[in-house]
Parts: structure tokens; sequence; C-alpha cells
């Protein structure tokens, strides 16, 4: 199925400037791309930085709590992924005799169980895999919600989201309340969007022991330990699958809104190269293939992910 329409697709960028020209790094606006590409349905792909989303996109849609992804289709405008999917399975979906969701209440229920698992469960070891390992440390100026390697500005790391390290008697201890690393070069505005209401807190030194944290074998190694245990469970689904003469999707013969779930938080942790270690190892080669199909059935393209 193949829709022509003048459907927009709001996705998460870095620099206002680099819009078309670097892929998206949401792993949320990942899983609505998944289901576009499987419903044939062609759409405009337009990146937004965190300032964009919290200023023009906030006025156009006139929610100031707006997120990506962000769809709008006909007048119409739907956020988050979740009722994204509902939409395009409701409108695109089911008068083309498909289906997101298998078709069945039980597959609209594993692709419900895979995102809230996903999001949580998986993402815990993930989120404080991301951004490659670096070899020199860009200083994050306090104030000013810039960031400067040298005595130019500079590609470094930029800590989004949040979090916490805390000194103890017995060394340092690692607190994360919600931990996303992006190496990303983000524009000034949207910087200070982050650092404005922190930086009380974000030092220098701070961003630097975080960034030795990345570079750590002996903290990097547990958690690619950890999410490839927790990808088990998808292992053993698809393994099951098989067995049934089932596959290679985790409904079976067909792609739906549960690999999409799962699907944006592959895209995502490729910001981080060492992740390959989690989906591409042997003890997992159902999921392996499971990413090989992806590509192959043209669902994402190899050149559009980090």
């Amino acid at each position: 199925m193949t829709v022509s329409s003048d459907i927009v697709l709001y996705e998460l960028i870095g620099r206002a400037e680099d819009a078309g020209k670097v892929p998206n790094f949401s792993p949320h606006v990942w899983k609505t791309k998944f289901d576009l590409a499987v419903l044939g349905i062609a759409y405009k792909p337009t990146g937004q930085s965190f300032h964009q989303i919290r200023g023009n996109l906030a006025e156009q849609t006139g929610n100031d709590k707006v997120t990506v992804p962000t769809l709008v289709d006909a007048g119409k405008t739907i956020t988050d992924s979740w009722d994204i999917a509902e939409y395009l399975e409701d409108k695109y979906a089911k008068p083309a005799g498909k289906s997101l969701f298998g078709g069945s209440d039980g597959g609209k229920a594993l692709a419900k169980f895979i995102e809230g698992w996903a999001n949580t469960t998986l993402a815990a070891d993930l989120r404080p895999l991301i951004g490659p390992k670096v070899s020199a440390v860009g200083a994050v100026s306090q104030g000013k919600g810039s960031q400067r390697r040298g005595p130019t500005a500079a590609p470094v790391p930029i800590l989004c989201d949040w979090f916490q390290l805390e000194s103890t008697r017995s060394g340092l201890t690692r607190s994360y309340s919600y931990l996303t690393v992006v190496y990303l070069s983000l524009d000034p505005p949207s910087t200070e969007y982050f650092l404005s209401p922190r930086k009380a807190n974000q030092t220098r030194e701070r961003a630097e022991e975080l960034v030795s944290l990345l570079s750590d074998p002996s903290y990097t190694s547990p958690h690619i330990a950890a999410a490839r245990a927790k990808l088990s469970v998808v292992e053993s689904l698809l393994a099951w699958n098989a067995s049934q003469g089932k596959g290679p999707w985790l409904l079976g013969d067909e792609p739906s809104h549960a690999d999409a779930c799962l699907w944006g938080w592959y895209a995502f942790s490729r910001l981080n190269k060492d992740t390959e270690q989690v989906w591409g190892h042997e003890s997992l080669p159902r999921l392996g293939q499971w990413v090989k199909e992806v590509i192959s059935k043209g669902i994402a393209k190899e050149e559009e992910l980090y």
C-alpha cells in the first residue's frame, strides 16, 4: 500500500540547521517511522530541535507539552507513538485489510507489553550506554548554554535528560533517575533548554565524570551483559515462533507495532557502537536475524541509522 498524502512527521534532531541532514535520534519517533514504512505510507520527515519542539511546534499544535513523534495528517495532529499507531491502524491499515496489531486483541496486547517492557526494563541498561566513547572530553560551560572544546565550538558530549552523580565516603556512586547521553552538538537554544534549569549542578567536572564512566569497561560491560540477558526473552519468543513454523517477527509472519516498539530502542542504541555487542551477540542469533530482516525488507535503511 502506497499512500500519497501530505502527512508530516516531526522528528528529533540536535540542531535546527541540520534538518534533513542527520538521522532522528528519538527511540519513539523510530517506532512511528517503522509503522509508516510497514504500511507504505509516504510522509514528510521534519526535524525539530529540543528548542523548536518547545517553541515552534508547541505554538503550532497549541500544546505546550508537545513531544515527538507528532504526526500531522489532513489538519489532524496526533502526538505519542502509541496514539499514532492506533490512528494509522484505523485510518489506513484496516481499510486496506492490514493491521499494525496482527488483527487481534492479543496482538495489540503484545505490542503494549513490548512497549512498556522496552521503555523501562530494557531501556534501563541501554540508556547508560548511549553515546560513543570519546578520546577528548568537552567542557560544558555553565550559565550560557554553550559547549566548548578548546578555543572554538565543536561537537562534544551533551547531557540529555538528567543524571545525578553523588560522592560518598567509599567513592563515586551512580544514581540515574533518567539517563540518556547523546554525543551530538546541540544548537545553543537547545543546550540552554537542558542546562538552564540544572546549571547549579551541571559542571565541567561532573560532565567529565560521566564521560569517564562511559569509557570504563567495568561500567559499560555490566550494562551490555544485562541488556543481552533481558533480550533473551525476545530471543525465546522468536525461537518459539520458528518452532511453530512462523516468523521472523514478534507476532509471526508479519511485522507489527510490537516490532516497532523494539526497533525504536535498537535504532536509538546505534548512537553507541558498543551496543553491537548487545544486538549482534552470538547468544541472540534470531534477534540478529530480526534486525537484518528490518533492513532487508526496506522498513528501515542502514544509511538512515547512526
